[in-house]
């Protein structure tokens, strides 16, 4: 499976997790 493949295959995941990664750039982005 490709990089994409399982980016597209995981996407619920990240979708699950959008507001939390969402706020962990900010924070990082300051």
């Amino acid at each position: 499976m490709t990089r994409w493949g399982f980016i597209f295959c995981q996407k619920q995941s990240l979708l699950s997790n959008l507001k939390f990664i969402c706020l962990k750039m900010k924070l990082r982005n300051g």
